[in-house]
């Protein structure tokens, strides 16, 4: 592009409307029936129940010292 086309281009505003489309329009979302996507679910669902279940435990230790 030269600099005189550049210079005739039309300014736009950047409305929030703008912003979201220039950032997201091309975004895809993840495909959840895909195996990297249920792998992935595992990964963080599983750690997440185990110290949900054993965090408990550790208060009570604490308090059954006292």
């Amino acid at each position: 592009m030269t600099l005189t086309a550049e210079l005739a281009r039309p300014i736009t505003i950047m409305t929030k409307q703008n912003l979201h489309n220039a950032l997201f329009e091309d975004a895809d979302g993840w495909a959840s029936d895909a195996k990297v996507v249920q792998l992935w679910n595992k990964f963080f669902v599983v750690p997440c129940l185990v110290a949900f279940f054993i965090d408990p435990l550790f208060f009570f230790l604490l308090g059954v010292q006292s």
